[in-house]
């Protein structure tokens, strides 16, 4: 690949990313943890058209700052404390989305108001299981975290 197309290439990888983390902060904001009226972000890592993971800041009272994930990949967030680094925040996502997965397929977790509107609760937690597999599977691998833009 020449260097012009490389160029182009990362060029493209920095915009879907970015776009990516616009709608995460969309996502994030109207779910009400943000409390402030602006937010800063930015992108931490990526693996390429597929998953973000970025920084979050709220700029309210409280001045949090959140991990945040989003891609092809159920957008979420943790506080930015509970993870040192973009890989650890990673670990972190699959750990939470695997204790998920095993809330979805308890009967009584069934009955949250939150969860009333999945269709089917063992496809959700199977996909869900999935994802947190793939998620942690990649956390391992040291080559997936040498990119340009980790």
């Amino acid at each position: 690949m020449t260097d012009a197309a490389s160029e182009t290439s990362t060029k493209e990888i920095v915009r879907w990313a970015k776009a990516c983390l616009d709608e995460a902060c969309i996502t994030v904001s109207r779910s009400g943890i943000i409390e402030g009226i602006t937010f800063d972000a930015r992108v931490a890592w990526t693996l390429p058209n597929r998953i973000v993971i970025g920084q979050l800041r709220d700029t309210g009272p409280h001045l949090r700052e959140f991990w945040v994930i989003c891609g092809e990949v159920p957008t979420d967030c943790i506080d930015l404390t509970t993870s040192p680094t973009a890989r650890d925040a990673l670990r972190h996502f699959a750990l939470k989305w695997q204790l998920g997965a095993e809330q979805l397929r308890d009967p009584r977790a069934r009955e949250a108001p939150r969860l009333q509107s999945l269709p089917d609760f063992d496809v959700a937690a199977d996909d869900l299981q999935r994802v947190a597999a793939e998620l942690y599977e990649l956390a391992e691998e040291d080559a997936a975290w040498k990119t340009p833009l980790s």
